[in-house]
């Protein structure tokens, strides 16, 4: 995970400490908690989609724990329709997370790498978002406004390619 933080940290300099929040989390969690309703959830990808314009980048970013984001950008520049990417969002919805133990490590992880200077955020602004974070009970987060302004992502959080169990959920679910 140090690899992954430090490879997002050097890609996405304005990132502060809901960023890195983030990234823990979608790493030990993957997307499972957004998919409430499967037609609400590829509607509303199908929305996204329309809206971004296709882009240069690859295509999956690691981010830790078997997870990727696939970038809607990079995937329309490759003419990848939305339900090729929503199934493979729904493969890592339905795989094994790897959990809380991970989560708390990454967090961990975090204030290590803040305390050595290699986060682009401080030590003392992680601390104090993290406390607030853990006494709301460690909730999911969005991005922060500045990392929305300057990055405008748009992607979701797949099983990283390489993964055979994503292989193996990809054909459940095209089976079903």
């Amino acid at each position: 995970m140090r690899a992954v933080l430090l490879e997002h940290f050097s890609r996405y300099p304005a990132m502060e400490p809901r960023d890195g929040v983030k990234l823990v989390y979608q790493s030990a969690f993957g997307p499972g908690h957004l998919i409430r309703d499967r037609d609400v959830a590829l509607a509303f990808l199908r929305r996204e989609l329309e809206g971004v314009l296709p882009g240069e980048g690859p295509l999956y970013e690691p981010i830790g724990g078997g997870y990727a984001r696939l970038h809607l950008a990079a995937a329309k520049a490759r003419s990848m329709g939305a339900e090729d990417i929503f199934f493979r969002f729904l493969a890592a919805a339905q795989a094994p997370a790897p959990g809380m133990d991970c989560f708390q490590e990454g967090l961990s992880l975090l204030e290590t790498l803040a305390a050595r200077g290699e986060a682009p955020f401080s030590a003392a602004a992680l601390g104090a978002y993290l406390a607030e974070y853990r006494e709301a009970g460690c909730p999911m987060v969005s991005h922060s406004d500045a990392y929305r302004r300057r990055y405008r992502p748009a992607y979701r959080v797949c099983l990283a390619p390489e993964a055979d169990e994503e292989k193996r959920l990809f054909r459940e679910l095209l089976h079903r």
